[in-house]
């Protein structure tokens, strides 16, 4: 069986982190300590997340492509991450006292990874001819 492509996902992965760190950088050296600290920790903790999401719901989908009825473990895996999610979120908050709004800012940091990632695709940029499957009258 065929695995999936992750190059895609992964890339994002290591754009996000990326983008987390700099913007943590910059906002430490303009702003307060503490707000870029918690910008680049809820830059880690969002990465983390988005990686074993991947990692278990490709587990899933393969395992149950395969017919394989352990793959409901992944489904489970899932879950706890969500779980997990919740007490390091806690963890940060509480114990680490983050800034709460650079926390979400750096956990969001996904969506301009997703718009680098997107725009940086050779396929998608829209140079490419899509009408070559279109005959013509």
């Amino acid at each position: 069986m065929p695995t999936p492509d992750r190059s895609f996902v992964d890339q994002l992965f290591w754009r996000m982190i990326a983008l987390g760190m700099v913007v943590a950088v910059i906002v430490s050296a303009l702003c307060a300590w503490r707000f870029g600290y918690s910008i680049a920790l809820g830059a880690l903790l969002g990465a983390a997340s988005l990686r074993v999401s991947v990692v278990a719901i490709s587990r899933l989908f393969q395992g149950a492509a395969a017919g394989n009825s352990w793959s409901i473990g992944w489904a489970v895996v899932l879950a706890m991450k969500f779980l997990g999610l919740a007490v390091a979120t806690w963890i940060c908050v509480m114990v680490l006292e983050v800034h709460v709004l650079a926390f979400v800012i750096g956990y969001k940091m996904i969506f301009p990874a997703l718009i680098w990632q997107v725009k940086s695709q050779p396929d998608l940029d829209g140079s490419g001819d899509e009408t070559d499957d279109i005959e013509s009258p």
